[in-house]
Parts: structure tokens; sequence; C-alpha cells
């Protein structure tokens, strides 16, 4: 059950580190600006990895075993055909690797992270950011600054709900 977490959490962590990679110094305060989103969405990306983390602890803790397990209460880990999925119960959240990207799906936003590129979406308002040339997102920073707010926010109350439920059920996890 374990290993899909780390993986998970791996990939998590590698994507993170490419988008902060892809950061260069600014020249201009658009661009100043346009790095703040993108290290925001490296935070973002971590906090997954993160979520990962934890309930691969508290599975380690309950010795889970078996393709569906219940590490914490309102929050499950589905391993199937080599794939896994971290899905919270209330409120409906799904995180899932497909295609060598991770997607995060809450409500109505959603994140789509790759090592090659980053799409946020809120309904079916989505932009994309190409991190070979990250700068191409000057031209609509004001868009992807509104997306980063929606989906980091959402990410954010899903990392305190599980550390709510930790807090709990896995005090020892918390510290991870």
């Amino acid at each position: 059950m374990t290993k899909g977490l780390e993986d998970l959490a791996s990939m998590a962590s590698s994507i993170a580190s490419k988008l902060t990679k892809a950061i260069s110094k600014p020249e201009s305060r658009y661009e100043q600006m346009l790095q703040v989103e993108l290290h925001q969405i490296a935070a973002m990306v971590n906090h997954l990895a993160e979520i990962a983390r934890k309930l691969e602890c508290a599975s380690r803790r309950k010795e889970i075993r078996g393709r569906v397990a219940n590490p914490v209460s309102s929050w499950m880990v589905i391993e199937d055909d080599g794939r896994t999925m971290i899905v919270r119960v209330k409120p409906a959240t799904v995180i899932t690797v497909k295609d060598s990207s991770i997607i995060f799906v809450r409500d109505h936003v959603r994140l789509e992270a790759s090592t090659s590129m980053v799409k946020l979406c809120k309904w079916r308002y989505c932009k994309q950011v190409d991190l070979s040339k990250p700068q191409s997102a000057l031209d609509y920073l004001q868009q992807l600054t509104y997306l980063v707010r929606e989906v980091s926010w959402y990410v954010s109350k899903s990392i305190e709900g599980l550390n709510a439920a930790l807090k709990k059920e896995a005090p020892e996890c918390l510290r991870i």
C-alpha cells in the first residue's frame, strides 16, 4: 500500500523542484509577479506530496494491506493496476497520478502538474503554464493569479483537513 504513496510523493516533490528550477531572475515587475505565482504553484504541489507522505505514515502505523485502505477517517487510498488514488470522502477530493502527471480535483477546481506543464482550472476556465518557457504566461498573468488563488485555497483546506484527522488518529504522522 505504501509503495504507491511513496511514488506519488516523490513525483510531486520532483515536479515542485522542476517548477522552482524553471524560475529565472526577474527583469521586470511582471516577471517578478509571475515568479511569485510559480512559487505558489510549487508550494501547492509540495502540499500534495505532504498529503501522500502523511497518509503513507498513517497506513504504516495501522499496518494496512490490500488495494483499498482507510488510514484516516474520511480519507481512502486506492491502488489498482499500478495506479494510486487518494480520495477524501467529504468534501469530495481526489489526488491521482495519470500519465506521469499529478491531478488534484476538489469541488470545481483542478490542478494538473507534470514535469513539462502545469494546468489550473476553475469550472471550465483553464490556464496552462509551459515549464520550458514559463515567461509565456506573462500574457495571462492576471488570469493565472486568479486561478492560483482559488486552487491554492482548496489545496490548503485539504491539508488542513488531513492534519485535523491525523491529530485525533495518528498524531505522530503530523511531524512529517
